[in-house]
């Protein structure tokens, strides 16, 4: 609940700048058409309603999210209202005096949003329990009235005339209405209804009841029931023509009530404002072409300007860096990650430089002691000097970031999608790419701690085109507090054979690594890095590109004193999807691939109630998928990022009609179906 409502107070907020925005305008386009003005309280609603926003170089929303979630989590956080002389000075106030568990209790923002929470909900339900009311209240007043004609009908015990439903509407008329106000008051009520007001209205109370604490939503609730009134005014002056101008406006005297409260229902001819309605209606004259032109441009205008939020700047702009990036450095707080291979480095390079932040910095702060939960260093070479570092500092939660390259820190600022930030930083931990050649993985086949010298038994499995190459030479880690840090051998050990072992594309092949000379005999976790090689043929040169390779693994002490070992997963097991597009089945074929577990599934048509899953073998290109109810098989032979279905050593598909013209039957997966890689994830 508390998020809900810390979602909606920021939209409010974002919201308040369009009410003024609309404000201003009804004093500005007093010529223009009324009816324009219900269309831009429409907009206002939409701008509630709506929970997410596009993004506009013309948004003159200063902030889309005022008080950001981190006021929920802590144990700081900072506003962002999109004014930077604001935003430097409260924020500077909330680093020295909001800290929890430090300058104020734990979970203080947590517990104030819950109580904000607590009060909000009653507020809407004082206003459910005050619109029920006014709703039953009118039945009773009306539960006496008698037809007059079609849907309308007269009652005593009405001051003024009215419209009531929502389904059905009905039309009021007080008992004691003249009858020659009767035509007049009538056209009103229908043009109502031509308009949807009564459907407007409760609408408006509704945004009414849950934004109740905005005073500004107040405000334009208000107007919108008087705006709503002078539109159909202006309607049914248009369509009688001017002549009829003073009629109706005493019919609009004679149908005048006192009416102070706010009401949710009914749409009532006499009650709002009477005074400027008889003043906007003895006034009106037809509005020429210009002004409606100008009036429906200001329209689109308000739209641009106040639906979408600002696009923010992209992170590049903060700080301009050139030169070549030999490697990338991640850290989080649970380790650190090197990326050496030159597609991740450029991945990476793009993501950061593209990412987009607040145009207003949220902190007028310069030091380095600042939060770095979250790091990502770009490590650059030059012919003319050693090289330096460009480093990009993220907090815990990704909201915030500022940069440091050879000159001085960046100002902090608010990160527009820390959502994304957050994965990046999760698939570096959760090991997104366990090797730097996409589609080679590590994985631990068996083990042995215990014994003299302790041994890994690895699965190299290579899903690529190419043939690799790998060997004896690996390099131990253990994490320390967050960090890599690399176990030494002892004297005498650490010499590998430089033996390259031949690993074939679309295969795999284990290999035994033991550790002579290495501390592995304590819990903890640990990783095992390695290298593979590829050859490439370029013109005339040829080269041999290397790739790191690594596999985790954690030994836990057991209950008899000794270790336990775990192998984690570290990428290994990235799910590889691959689909048939082409397929006369209104559901595209698919089957996914998890290389560390060796566990498919495979879907091939809507019709079918029968899931395929099971494991499956990758044997000299051949692919064979095995149901574990041992009742079906499945063979696909590989090719450049994919594999080609074979019928004739498969299992039969079933055949389906596609055609409600034709008794033809197809099958969702022929012989010679390509299935292409779609993603890894």
């Amino acid at each position: 609940m508390e998020a809900v409502f810390l979602k909606l107070f920021n939209m409010s907020v974002t919201a308040s700048f369009m009410i003024f925005a609309v404000v201003l305008l009804r004093v500005l386009l007093k010529k223009a058409p009324k009816a324009l003005r219900p269309v831009l309280w429409a907009l206002v609603g939409i701008r509630l309603i709506c929970p997410f926003s596009l993004e506009s170089a013309f948004s003159l929303i200063p902030s889309a999210q005022t008080i950001p979630d981190t006021v929920l989590s802590g144990p700081s956080f900072s506003v962002q209202t999109g004014f930077e002389g604001v935003d430097m000075r409260v924020n500077a106030e909330l680093a020295d005096r909001y800290f929890e568990g430090v300058t104020v209790p734990t979970n203080t923002g947590l517990h104030i949003t819950s109580l904000l929470s607590v009060i909000w909900v009653i507020g809407i339900f004082v206003l459910a329990v005050y619109a029920v009311f006014s709703f039953v209240r009118l039945r009773k007043q009306t539960a006496e009235a008698v037809p007059y004609r079609e849907n309308i009908y007269l009652c005593d015990r009405i001051p003024s005339p009215f419209i009531f439903g929502i389904v059905k509407p009905r039309i009021f008329l007080p008992s004691s209405v003249k009858e020659a106000d009767i035509p007049y008051v009538l056209a009103h009520e229908r043009a109502h209804l031509k308009r949807h007001d009564h459907l407007w209205k409760p609408l408006g109370f509704v945004l009414l009841s849950i934004y109740w604490f905005n005073p500004l939503i107040w405000v334009a609730y208000i107007l919108l029931c008087r705006d709503i009134e002078l539109a159909c005014d202006e309607k049914v002056i248009k369509a009688m023509g001017t002549e009829y101008k003073k009629l109706y406006a005493d019919a609009l005297i004679n149908c005048s009530v006192s009416q102070k409260r706010i009401s949710a229902c009914p749409v009532a001819f006499g009650e709002t404002d009477v005074k400027n309605r008889i003043q906007s209606v003895l006034k009106y004259k037809k509005p020429a072409f210009w002004v409606i032109l100008v009036a429906g441009l200001t329209c689109v205008a308000v739209a641009v300007c106040f639906l979408t939020v600002p696009k923010g700047i992209r992170l590049k702009d903060l700080k301009k860096v050139d030169g070549q990036i030999s490697s990338v450095t991640v850290i989080t707080e649970r380790g650190s990650y090197e990326i050496t291979e030159q597609t991740s480095i450029v991945k990476v390079y793009n993501f950061l430089n593209e990412m987009r932040v607040s145009k207003t910095a949220i902190s007028e702060r310069r030091d380095e002691d600042r939060d770095k939960s979250n790091t990502v260093i770009l490590h650059y070479t030059s012919a003319d000097t050693d090289g330096w570092d460009n480093s990009y500092f993220f907090n815990g939660d990704c909201t915030e970031v500022w940069l440091f390259d050879l000159t001085k820190p960046s100002l902090t600022h608010r990160v527009k999608n820390p959502q994304a930030v957050r994965q990046f930083f999760e698939n570096q931990e959760h090991g997104f790419r366990p090797s730097e050649l996409e589609g080679l993985f590590l994985k631990a086949t068996a083990a042995d701690f215990s014994s003299d010298p302790s041994y890994l038994e690895v699965e190299w499995i290579n899903t690529t085109e190419q043939n690799l190459i790998f060997g004896e030479s690996y390099r131990i880690y253990r994490e320390n507090n967050g960090t890599w840090e690399r176990l030494e051998f002892s004297e005498n050990y650490g010499a590998f054979d430089m033996v390259g072992l031949m690993l074939s594309a679309n295969s795999s092949r284990t290999h035994t690594y033991r550790f002579w000379g290495l501390d592995i005999a304590h819990p903890g976790k640990y990783r095992l890095k390695s290298e593979c090689f590829k050859d490439i043929a370029d013109g005339d040169t040829d080269y041999r590109q290397e790739y790191t390779v690594y596999l985790d693994f954690e030994l836990m002490e057991n209950v008899n004193g000794g270790l336990s070992f775990k192998s984690l997963t570290n990428g290994a097991d990235t799910e590889q999807l691959y689909i048939f597009k082409n397929s006369v089945d209104p559901m595209t074929p698919q089957f996914t691939l998890s290389p560390y577990t060796n566990r498919f599934q495979f879907t091939y048509s809507a019709y079918s109630s029968y899931l395929p899953y099971g494991t499956y073998d990758l044997t000299d290109g051949t692919l064979t998928l095995r149901t574990d109810d041992g009742k079906n098989v499945y063979v696909f032979h590989a090719q450049e990022n994919g594999f080609v279905f074979d019928a004739a050593q498969s299992s039969p598909i079933p055949q389906y009609k596609y055609s409600g013209n034709s008794n033809k039957t197809q099958s969702p997966v022929p012989d010679g179906a390509v299935f292409s890689l779609e993603s890894s994830a």
